[in-house]
């Protein structure tokens, strides 16, 4: 595994005590895309996540336990935003 730049260390460890906050900004910037009309781009990053977690669960990608479930939580957030659509 890559060494993390310091950058990376402070934004890993901010992530990892503020999850909450980043999960409200990401699902208010999720919600206003999807206000706009962007429903295309949501479903094209859903899947992307989708085949980055299949990864992770597969073993053939590693990264930080925090970045993994950050990308959980997104999942379930585009998850739910674009179930309402239907």
């Amino acid at each position: 595994m890559k060494k993390l730049t310091k950058a990376e260390e402070e934004y890993y460890a901010d992530l990892d005590r503020n999850m909450d906050i980043h999960v409200k900004k990401f699902k208010r910037q999720k919600l206003e895309e999807y206000s706009n009309g962007n429903i295309a781009t949501l479903e094209s990053e859903l899947q992307t996540l989708t085949e980055e977690l299949a990864a992770y669960d597969k073993g053939n990608v590693s990264d930080l336990e925090v970045n993994i479930e950050f990308k959980r939580v997104k999942l379930r957030v585009l998850t739910g935003i674009l179930d309402e659509s239907i």
